[in-house]
């Protein structure tokens, strides 16, 4: 068991943050006026610290050329790129759905519709995958 384990993944710790109003998120011995200087260069984050059963969050400051601030410029432009993609698959399914009732007056039910649909896709895999089809 330990052995199978061994080379998995840990998982990443990806979660929202509590909306606060700014006033409290401010640190207390930081100026105010630091903050919206050079707006163009830096990217701000939150970081989340935990001391005991206490959070705390911390915005921190980074340049926007830094490798991090990249990474997630481009992990935020895929997630809203594959939203979009999701968007506009549901409506032309939508429009294609619509476009079928109107254009056929036979009635069909879904259960027809579904057999035919599962015998189609059991054929296209011969044989049980194993630990080796899969590129690790």
């Amino acid at each position: 068991s330990l052995e199978s384990r061994k080379f998995e993944r840990k998982p990443l710790f990806d979660v929202p943050l509590p909306v606060r109003p700014k006033n409290r998120d401010s640190p207390m011995g930081a100026p105010q006026d630091q903050e919206p200087s050079a707006p163009n260069h830096k990217m701000a984050f939150s970081l989340l610290t935990k001391k005991g059963n206490r959070q705390q969050t911390r915005t921190v400051e980074l340049p926007s050329d830094s490798t991090f601030a990249i990474a997630m410029k481009t992990q935020q432009q895929a997630e809203k790129e594959e939203q979009q993609r999701i968007k506009n698959l549901v409506l032309n399914y939508d429009l294609q759905q619509s476009e079928d009732q109107e254009g056929s007056e036979r009635a069909t039910t879904f259960y027809h519709n579904r057999v035919d649909r599962s015998s189609k896709d059991r054929g296209q895999r011969v044989r049980k995958l194993q630990l080796s089809d899969v590129d690790w």
